[in-house]
């Protein structure tokens, strides 16, 4: 055996162990790497999930409002309603004898309120 040979033959375990932490070392470094691209990825997620929860929270806080809103001017228009039949019922209960002249434009007025409101 050579003099190369016999000192490859004694190395070879330690160049061995040298190419496994080589190996090792270069696997670390892309689970590092992986962890801080997973990391930012997450961290993103989380920013957009809140800013998700904001809008939600506005959205709901608009839809109470809105329906607040809905509720009260339902309310006003069945008051305008209840009005609006009272004043029919005077008008329907009054005799013939209290009808009197009456403006044409006026008379055109009441006629066409009329025939929207039937």
């Amino acid at each position: 055996m050579s003099v190369l040979a016999a000192l490859a033959a004694k190395l070879w375990p330690y160049a061995l162990v040298g190419v496994i932490v080589l190996a090792g070392w270069i696997y670390v470094s892309h689970l590092r790497e992986s962890l801080a691209d997973t990391t930012a990825k997450l961290t993103a997620a989380q920013i957009e999930i809140e800013a998700a929860t904001i809008r939600a929270e506005v959205v709901e806080r608009q839809h109470v409002t809105s329906i607040a809103a809905l509720a009260a001017e339902r309310e006003a228009a069945d008051r305008r309603a209840a009005d609006m039949g009272a004043a029919r019922e005077v008008v329907s209960r009054s005799p013939v004898a209290d009808d009197g002249p009456v403006a044409p434009v006026l008379r055109g007025a009441l006629d066409a309120l009329r025939r929207r409101l039937h």
